[in-house]
């Protein structure tokens, strides 16, 4: 499985068409990467396929930068949220 990092970039540069190397973790997805709100629902059903999670609207509506998708992204990947 590859690094879910790397994964995240990859689905991020896909969704608003940025190359990898010039997305940094403060960039905000609106106004440094150009995101709209189809671009924030294709990302977000994206990730929610790849990781088998999903994100609450909450969750949704705090995610404002990329490091913010990363911290939530751990959330849902620790061990307490996983089933079994």
């Amino acid at each position: 499985m590859e690094n879910v990092g790397t994964k995240i970039m990859q689905i991020l540069s896909n969704v608003c068409v940025v190359p990898i190397h010039e997305i940094e973790m403060h960039h905000r997805l609106e106004e440094d990467l150009g995101m709209d709100s189809l671009d924030v629902l294709e990302f977000t059903t994206e990730i929610e396929e790849e990781f088998e999670v999903s994100l609450s609207e909450l969750d949704l509506y705090e995610i404002k930068t990329v490091n913010d998708i990363f911290s939530q992204i751990k959330l849902y990947l620790s061990p307490s949220k996983l089933p079994g």
